[in-house]
């Protein structure tokens, strides 16, 4: 390696037995469908249905976060299940949502501190609460026939399909 130039291109020999010394990042293009679903996804997550962006997205999620406390709590009373099993969930749920709050508060990400339109919180309201529910919607099912926590957490298609445009920015 020159001194004079510090930085170059990796071949690809080196990069797959990434070699010492240091090498600038290669750069890949992303498929044609990936690039055209997170077009899709950044209009859905931020000006879906136009208008001004007076909401923040951290806002949107910390409130789907906080209800989900309540919502198994309804659930537990609804189903009269006080069983270890049903409290376990929702510790585990409760204190994820908590940890959540805490840690937006500690170390918010900026890319959740976006300003959004109405209609882009609707929608990420919906697909977190679609993807986050789908497990709250199998406990209460587990709960009300007897069934093991363990065997209602497999994800539903639902959520699985709502998740796809999430996982690809």
């Amino acid at each position: 390696m020159s001194s004079a130039n510090p930085k170059r291109e990796a071949t690809v020999e080196e990069a797959e037995g990434f070699t010492a010394g240091y090498l600038a990042p290669i750069a890949a293009k992303a498929p044609s469908w990936a690039e055209a679903m997170g077009r899709v996804n950044r209009y859905v997550m931020n000006d879906l249905g136009g208008g001004q962006r007076v909401l923040k997205l951290a806002w949107v999620i910390n409130f789907q976060k906080l209800t989900t406390i309540p919502l198994l709590g309804f659930f537990i009373e609804w189903y009269h299940n006080t069983s270890s099993e049903a409290w376990i969930y929702f510790a585990m749920q409760s204190s994820y949502g908590l940890a959540w709050i805490v840690k937006d508060f500690a170390f918010p990400d900026s890319n959740f501190h976006k300003r959004i339109t109405i209609g882009a919180g609707i929608a990420s309201f919906l697909t977190v609460s679609t993807r986050k529910t789908s497990g709250e919607f199998d406990l209460g099912a587990a709960l009300q026939c007897g069934i093991r926590i363990e065997t209602a957490r497999e994800p539903t298609t639902q959520s699985l399909l709502l998740s796809v445009p999430a996982m690809v920015r």
